[in-house]
């Protein structure tokens, strides 16, 4: 295609979109002429329109279309599918389903590699429900598709086709989480408990509970592989986690010495696996956000944020020194921030000028004269209020006036005024002004 006649495509497909319905029905006849690629998905899209007029148009040259090549309808799918809930939206989405049904394999291929979600996963349905698709074409779907609910959907449908044991074994080694997972509960139907013996240190918490269930089905409980793996070292950080899924609070002494683990993994693993045996308090956790690693510094803080209120005040503004790590003074703001409603102010406004939590800190202050203060009671004391005011007087807080007029008045600070503009002279008022002293002034001196 020339670049002039791209260009006058653009203009069409412009056209088709526009407010206008006379526009639009104009584009929709200008359309039928072009080439399928150009002019379906466009057609598509109004095939739904509010206008009978245009609709019609668009709906006969969809089905001479289709008519003519029934692969049409790949390009129709995306718009169809994704107009299917508006209230002239059920015609094309009805005829595309029937005609992707009728598609031969290859063309169903083509749709299962679409760019469109919606177009794979209805691809996928059609062809799981006929079996018109390899096994292999299914397990690809299922450890490489970016969509998660098409690779779960092809990893059911594979299991559910008959399969030798060595066929479901070699799932075991598969990429996808869905497939190893189905592998582990099937082959512990037939009474074949080791693969889920081995998933119990699956990375992937999917594959770690499909192999827990079979075990627990079974009668045999999970918790005495982990504190084995523990004892002898074996893929720590996982079995630290699911100690803490499958443990008791007895278990603690698994998990506590890994704290001075040299990996900083295995000591975010710990830290989980003792919070969730509910023996990891306060005094465990603080110690790790001044840890030099900042994934352990991130995990010590989402574990502390549920008592955040406990936590002593001056114990989390020590952390925000500026000596402190970049990860650990940003931890401490977190907690800060989620302690309480007074505290999470002053924190706010004591960092705002700060070069690493500045910005940080003037969002969330955003954020809470925004959406949070119409519905909060802030009670200061003299002292919180007195800092408060020194804050707000260095003018870095970044809010608009009319946000800092209600952060001051909910804090019972007295409004800023500002000055009185001049008032403008009025030119037209002194100008009759003028003219009337100006009769007057005639008028006496003829007297």
């Amino acid at each position: 295609m020339s670049e002039a006649a791209e260009r006058a495509a653009a203009q069409v497909l412009n056209a088709a979109q526009s407010a206008s319905g006379y526009i639009r029905e104009a584009a929709v006849r200008q359309l039928t002429a072009m080439p399928d690629d150009i002019a379906v998905p466009a057609l598509a899209v109004r095939a739904a329109d509010w206008v009978p007029g245009v609709r019609r148009l668009a709906r006969e040259d969809l089905r001479r279309r289709f008519d003519r090549d029934p692969e049409a309808v790949l390009l129709a799918a995306p718009a169809a599918l994704a107009l299917s809930r508006r209230e002239q939206g059920a015609w094309l989405v009805d005829r595309t389903m029937i005609l992707l049904a009728q598609l031969d394999d290859t063309a169903l291929r083509r749709a299962l590699a679409s760019e469109q979600v919606s177009v794979r996963r209805v691809a996928l349905d059609l062809v799981a429900a006929s079996g018109r698709v390899s096994t292999d074409t299914l397990v690809a779907l299922a450890e490489r598709d970016p969509d998660t609910r098409i690779r779960d959907r092809a990893a059911v449908t594979v299991f559910g086709r008959p399969a030798a044991e060595g066929d479901v074994r070699r799932f075991l080694r598969s990429r996808a989480a869905g497939l190893r997972a189905h592998a582990i509960a099937v082959l512990a139907d037939a009474c074949d408990l080791d693969p889920a013996r081995v998933g119990l240190l699956d990375k992937t918490s999917r594959v770690r509970s499909a192999a827990r269930a079979a075990l627990q089905k079974a009668g045999e409980s999970p918790a005495p592989h982990y504190r084995r793996a523990l004892t002898t070292g074996v893929a720590l950080p996982v079995a630290l986690i699911g100690l803490g899924e499958t443990g008791s609070p007895d278990d603690a002494s698994f998990a506590r010495p890994l704290l001075e683990h040299p990996t900083p993994r295995v000591r975010s693993a710990a830290l989980r696996c003792l919070s969730a045996l509910g023996a990891a308090g306060t005094g465990t956790l603080m110690p790790f956000l001044t840890d030099p690693a900042p994934g352990v510094v991130s995990c010590a803080a989402r574990l502390l944020l549920p008592s955040a209120r406990d936590l002593a005040l001056h114990d989390l503004q020590a952390l925000l020194d500026a000596a402190q790590p970049a990860p650990t003074r940003r931890a401490a703001l977190r907690l800060l921030v989620a302690r309480d409603r007074e505290t999470r102010l002053l924190a706010d406004l004591a960092l705002t000028a700060d070069p690493l939590l500045g910005e940080r800190a003037r969002d969330d202050l955003r954020t809470f004269v925004d959406q949070d203060l119409p519905r909060s009671y802030l009670r200061l004391d003299p002292d919180q209020l007195d800092a408060a005011r020194a804050y707000l007087a260095q003018d870095t807080h970044g809010l608009t006036k009319r946000g800092e007029s209600a952060l001051r008045s909910a804090i019972g600070l007295p409004p800023v005024h500002e000055p009185e503009p001049e008032p403008k002279p009025n030119i037209l008022l002194m100008t009759r002004i003028g003219g009337v002293l100006h009769r007057f002034d005639g008028r006496s001196n003829r007297r």
